[in-house]
């Protein structure tokens, strides 16, 4: 292997030392996977300078364990090169192997890095005119890499905004409507104050008729309930300044998830919100009729 150029060496006593040696580590991974097999060269420069998301970085890029070098500098004719008449696919090849890529990338290092012109007959360009030289390839790939990494710190923040809009555009899956339920409840004839059938409540209400119930019972629909239920009611006669047992059944819109519950701090929790409708109400002449309820 030939001797540093004298400009590389500059550079090189300008990093600090925890730079020299990070760059050296990734310089001689990089080396050993080259000399190796000739593959995956960038992906493991890519995981070693951005070991936090090198595999997004390479599977955005399509950069893999397996890639030679010239499949990895495929995202070039992907994102910046036209293409359309094949020269950069019937190139990479000579590009790769001759000078004219080394002077090149001598050129970019120079501008780019040190911030100079390339130097006139530079004993190195002088070289590699006769020499070609495998770490030039290697420096290369290092420096396309930091490119991948840059490139996809910025590309990242379109791809998430891309993905949310696409979230937010799509239809959202409906929920399912909940079946109605009908609450009957026993309760102490001054907690129904100011009620009459045919009214809303809202769900608060219902709830402190809930805590007050001494007998509830909670099924899906009318029916299930007439067949349940066998008590003598008196509409009218409800003396609302008394605590004797009443009778109210109410329709809970959207009440599914209370259907069959056994306790009263079940039906609390469970009830939706919004009113609920009074189906009947009144004051209970016989205490029988209560078989089916659950006993508070």
């Amino acid at each position: 292997m030939i001797t540093i150029p004298i400009f590389l060496k500059e550079y090189d006593n300008q990093m600090d030392k925890e730079s020299q040696s990070r760059f050296k580590d990734v310089y001689s991974e990089i080396e050993k996977c080259y000399k190796s097999k000739a593959k995956g060269c960038m992906y493991t420069a890519i995981s070693k300078l951005s070991p936090d998301n090198y595999q997004e970085v390479c599977e955005h890029f399509k950069i893999t364990q397996d890639s030679t070098i010239k499949d990895d500098l495929q995202f070039f004719k992907k994102y910046f090169i036209d293409d359309n008449d094949n020269d950069w696919s019937n190139n990479m090849d000579r590009l790769l192997e001759d000078r004219v890529l080394k002077d090149r990338v001598l050129e970019l290092f120079c501008k780019e890095v040190l911030d100079k012109p390339l130097p006139e007959e530079d004993p190195l360009t002088q070289c590699l005119r006769v020499t070609p030289e495998p770490w030039l390839k290697l420096y290369f790939i290092i420096f396309v890499s930091i490119i991948v990494i840059g490139c996809y710190a910025l590309l990242k923040s379109v791809i998430v905004q891309q993905t949310e809009t696409k979230l937010d555009a799509s239809p959202k899956p409906s929920q399912a409507q909940l079946k109605d339920s009908i609450l009957c409840l026993v309760v102490p004839s001054d907690k129904l104050s100011g009620l009459n059938q045919g009214n809303l409540i809202p769900s608060n209400r219902v709830k402190e008729l809930i805590s007050f119930a001494s007998y509830f019972l909670c099924d899906g629909s009318v029916e299930a309930i007439e067949q349940k239920v066998n008590l003598k009611l008196s509409p009218d006669s409800i003396n609302y300044s008394s605590d004797e047992d009443a009778y109210i059944q109410l329709t809970i819109y959207g009440g599914e998830n209370i259907i069959g519950k056994k306790t009263k701090f079940e039906l609390r929790k469970n009830l939706p919100d919004g009113d609920a409708k009074i189906d009947q109400i009144g004051r209970i002449l016989k205490k029988y009729g209560l078989e089916n309820f659950i006993c508070a």
